[in-house]
C-alpha cells in the first residue's frame, strides 16, 4: 500500500490509497478536497498560499489551497491522479514511476 506522511505547521498528514486508517481525522478523498480542506493543510501568508515546489523566488505561491497541497504532494516525489511516464518510456522508467503515483489517495490528520 502506498503511504506518504508529511508535516506543515498545520500538523501531520498522511496521504494513503486507503481509507483505512481509523486512528486518523480523515479529511477526504484528494481528487474532491475542497479549498476550505486544503486550507487546513498549507501554509498560508496572508491571501497567499505556498507553493513547495518552487524553483525561484518569484514563484513562491500558489493562487489557491488546492494547488498548493499539489505542488506540496509533488515537492514529496509523488504523482497525483496519473503516472506521468507512459508505456514509451521503457519497463524500467514506467514502473519506477508507478511506486510513486498515487490514483485515487485519500488524505488524513495524524
Amino acid at each position: 500500500m502506498k503511504l506518504l506522511e508529511f508535516e506543515t505547521s498545520k500538523g501531520r498528514f498522511l496521504v494513503s490509497e486507503s481509507d483505512e486508517h481509523y486512528d486518523y481525522r480523515f479529511i477526504g478523498l484528494l481528487s474532491r478536497i475542497t479549498e476550505e480542506q486544503a486550507s487546513e493543510i498549507v501554509d498560508i501568508k496572508g491571501d497567499r498560499f505556498q507553493d513547495y515546489n518552487h524553483v525561484s523566488c518569484c514563484d513562491r505561491w500558489c493562487n489557491t489551497a488546492i494547488e498548493s497541497l499539489h505542488s506540496l504532494l509533488k515537492s514529496k516525489g509523488i504523482h497525483l491522479f496519473e503516472n506521468p511516464c507512459d508505456n514509451y518510456c521503457g519497463t524500467i522508467e514506467y514502473q519506477e514511476a508507478e511506486q510513486k503515483t498515487f490514483y485515487n489517495p485519500y488524505i488524513f490528520k495524524l
